[in-house]
């Protein structure tokens, strides 16, 4: 039992990923996943939500990214819903509201919420800045141990659901393309720190692509998929993943358990604020190593082989694979 000067709160661990704390006491809630409503939204009161009442209540937040978004929130939501599948669901929609259309991966989760009969409610933070609540649980990110308990799984079987022909044979090869990602400008931000001005992850994605078309790979960008239904079904029948270090790694959650990931590691960049922010002089980028889809693969029981890409260039690729025969013996199986 954890005392604090407004409320008691009691800490159950769960042998899961998410670990949730539930506040039992009927509160007048002014900060919101962490955030001071009245600091983010000076303008007074804009709306009250009144969620007093004896059923359970959990905050579930949405992110834009693909990767964050299914294994941060939707992983947290699946952990969450196994414990509590009476419980209203708060979805924090602030982030994502103004997009129109709604990505389909997005869509896809409201899809699932509906399908499932789960009783939930958006919420909108721009709209509404005030919570009367109680019973009520929160995300404790202090607890929670991806290491160990990555939710890769649970996203696993949630699209399984969706799948149309669990018969269907796995047998695709597929490289993940990041061409609608590419020559997003840092230049303003990197200011000459890094020796990239972009984002990009590999100097001539075209290159890379024929490349790997050589090796019988297929080249696939995921946004051209008409539905997240049609996606999930396709990675349902791919036995090999390959990419450079991005969110398209997410796929590989609807993938056979015991399928491959072959990443081409990537440093991702990475900000440290001071003073004025990214931009003051005393800020800081650095370059870091995400082991994001190592863990990935360990939770599903997938192979993965991991090719160093650091200095994002795709001829030292080519010969990182070519000089090693055992390798690409692997990759043209």
């Amino acid at each position: 039992m954890i005392s604090t000067g407004t409320t008691t709160i009691n800490s159950t661990e769960y042998k899961s990923t998410l670990i949730f704390q539930k506040n039992t006491v009927g509160v007048e809630a002014p900060n919101f996943f962490n955030m001071n409503i009245g600091e983010k939204f000076p303008g007074g009161v804009h709306g009250v939500f009144d969620f007093v009442s004896s059923q359970e209540k959990v905050f579930v937040d949405l992110a834009t990214s693909f990767y964050h978004l299914y294994h941060d929130h939707i992983g947290e939501f699946l952990h969450q819903y196994e414990k509590t599948p009476n419980a209203k669901f708060l979805i924090n929609i602030t982030d994502v509201e103004h997009m129109n259309p709604l990505p389909e991966n997005i869509r896809f989760f409201f899809k699932f919420l509906n399908d499932n009969n789960v009783d939930y409610q958006p919420i909108d933070l721009k709209k509404n800045n005030k919570f009367n609540i109680n019973n009520f649980y929160y995300r404790n990110t202090q607890s929670e141990s991806l290491e160990i308990n990555n939710p890769s799984p649970k996203i696993y079987n949630m699209s399984q659901q969706y799948v149309k022909d669990k018969s269907a044979v796995a047998d695709k090869k597929v490289f993940v393309s990041r061409k609608n990602f590419q020559d997003r400008d840092l230049s303003l931000l990197l200011k000459g720190r890094l020796p990239h001005q972009n984002d990009n992850r590999i100097d001539d994605e075209a290159r890379l692509q024929e490349y790997v078309k050589t090796l019988g790979f297929e080249v696939v960008v995921p946004e051209d998929f008409k539905t997240f239904e049609e996606q999930i079904n396709y990675f349902y029948t791919v036995k090999t993943i390959m990419s450079t270090t991005s969110s398209g790694f997410t796929n590989a959650c609807f993938m056979r358990p015991g399928s491959t990931m072959i990443e081409l590691t990537t440093p991702l960049i990475a900000f440290t604020s001071y003073g004025d922010g990214v931009l003051s002089k005393q800020s800081s980028a650095v370059e870091e190593i995400h082991h994001f889809y190592h863990l990935m693969a360990s939770s599903m029981g997938h192979k993965y082989i991991s090719i160093p890409n650091r200095n994002r260039s795709v001829e030292e690729i080519i010969n990182f694979i070519e000089e090693d025969p055992a390798l690409k013996n692997f990759m043209l199986q």
